[in-house]
């Protein structure tokens, strides 16, 4: 199992987290809209697999309480309002989905 299929099957298992998996977008967006100051979200493309290790990784983290809160609810909105009613969007079950 790669490490970033052991990270996913981490947050998958906690009560309030929703992981989408979708091959038709390759970025990673991760929203933690909460109270302030607390909420965070993160956007990038970045991987954690053999082929990516001599490549180029990016990734905004983006902390409400540094000014950042209006964009971590836009980034919980694309995941509301996009990812959960795109067709090709699937809950991540790493037993069937093997595109990571």
């Amino acid at each position: 199992m790669t490490a970033h299929v052991q990270a996913l099957n981490a947050f998958a298992n906690l009560e309030r987290c929703e992981i989408l998996c979708n091959d038709s977008v390759h970025a990673k967006i991760i929203a933690c809209p909460a109270p302030f100051p607390w909420g965070f979200g993160v956007i990038g493309s970045a991987n954690l697999t053999a082929n990516s290790l001599g490549q180029v990784e990016v990734a905004l983290l983006v902390l409400s309480r540094l000014g950042g809160e209006r964009l971590v609810q836009e980034l919980a909105s694309v995941g509301d309002q996009f990812l959960r009613v795109h067709i090709d969007s699937l809950p991540f079950k790493e037993q069937d989905y093997r595109g990571i």
